[in-house]
């Protein structure tokens, strides 16, 4: 139930991203269509103060990226607070916390030979494997 909740959120964050994205772009220098901008040349440009309102591509560029890598801070975030409450030993949460590290790497090398974006065969790993350490973390706790 946790992991839906977390997959519509991020999917509605990235789909709230590239509309805002889309709708920032620029549409053109007005070549096609010569009489769309003649009222606005005439017109004085009274919005000097107003600063433009930032664009964040990057992350809407990387969902599955951005996903892994939450996913595995949130997991070991959950690794902490079972050891800080004494549900795992030491010797687990290190065990776990080095499978954490480990698919964040295996994340973080195949982004940066595909060009920064996870291929989705890579994706389904990841997560199959993050499904593993979530199963593992409930086990072990």
């Amino acid at each position: 139930m946790r992991s839906l909740f977390k997959t519509l959120t991020i999917t509605a964050v990235v789909i709230t991203g590239l509309a805002g994205v889309s709708y920032a772009a620029p549409h053109g220098d007005g070549a096609m269509h010569p009489g769309r901008n003649a009222h606005v040349a005439d017109q004085p440009d009274t919005d000097d103060l107003t600063p433009p309102m930032p664009v964040y591509v990057r992350a809407a560029m990387q969902p599955h990226l951005a996903t892994v890598l939450h996913e595995v801070r949130a997991a070991q975030h959950r690794i902490a607070m079972d050891r800080h409450e004494g549900r795992l030993t030491p010797a687990a949460a290190r065990r776990l916390h080095a499978r954490a590290a480990t698919i964040r790497a295996e994340a973080l090398s195949a982004a940066a030979s595909h060009g920064g974006r996870l291929p989705n065969g890579t994706f389904a790993t990841l997560q199959h494997d993050m499904m593993r350490l979530d199963r593992s973390i409930t086990r072990m706790a």
